[in-house]
């Protein structure tokens, strides 16, 4: 395969529910899983280098100078019952007695929020067009509560772009982390861990959520990674 400097944009059609920015390899990871179920399979659209993806997480893009909206998502989880359960709430000593607080078989509500206002959400990679293009035909939507009609990609975008540092594609752009490093790969670009990003200890790519390979991690925050096109662009994105 031939890898290339890549731009994505991916055209959103509803608001993002996201606690992290949005990483291109675990868009990818997802959509091998759902289609193969195998957890190992390498991610070949994506080059590597140092022993990670070179690609970024998603730069959330709002038009306009108002920026992005929140909006709380309340979810409520259903009632757990089981016959003995049913039997016990029916027909238990006190008639008039209620489901504790602690139950299991009480509903349970939870909160996400949701970000309204982005348009695109742009990465940048080292990878191959065409079968990156047909991964991402394949996923139509990001983020989180995709079931409920969030993160809705309405267009995916790849094209070839300018690169004019290759070797930290895909990782920096306009003095900012753009997606998780070893600390140590962040701190030898930077000197230290660049603004806008903070420590956590976690795995660096996919699986995300495995506890074999954490390591210290430089991270970006959600918070940088959500700009104004005219930022965007000058970042390298768009």
């Amino acid at each position: 395969m031939k890898h290339v400097p890549v731009l994505v944009e991916a055209t959103m059609a509803s608001p993002l529910v996201v606690t992290v920015p949005v990483p291109l390899e675990g868009i990818l990871y997802d959509e091998r899983f759902r289609r193969t179920s195998r957890m190992g399979d390498p991610l070949e659209y994506v080059a590597y280098r140092d022993g990670y993806p070179v690609a970024s997480a998603g730069a959330m893009v709002c038009d306009g100078i108002a920026g992005p909206g929140f909006a709380e998502v309340r979810l409520s989880k259903s009632i757990k019952r089981s016959d003995r359960a049913e039997e016990i709430l029916l027909h238990g000593a006190d008639a008039n007695s209620k489901i504790s607080e602690m139950s299991p078989y009480r509903p349970q509500i939870d909160r996400r929020t949701a970000i309204e206002g982005v348009s695109t959400v742009a990465f940048l990679a080292m990878a191959d067009v065409d079968a990156l293009n047909s991964a991402l035909a394949r996923t139509p939507s990001i983020g989180g509560l995709r079931m409920r009609s969030y993160g809705e990609v309405a267009e995916w975008s790849v094209r070839e772009t300018e690169c004019e540092n290759e070797r930290d594609f895909g990782w920096y752009g306009g003095g900012m982390l753009l997606r998780r490093l070893p600390r140590r790969l962040a701190e030898e670009r930077f000197g230290q861990v660049p603004e806008g990003a903070y420590v956590d200890f976690c795995r660096p790519e996919p699986p995300f959520t495995d506890e074999d390979g954490r390591d210290e991690v430089a991270a970006p925050l959600l918070n940088s990674m959500i700009m104004t096109r005219h930022k965007a662009m000058d970042v390298g994105f768009l």
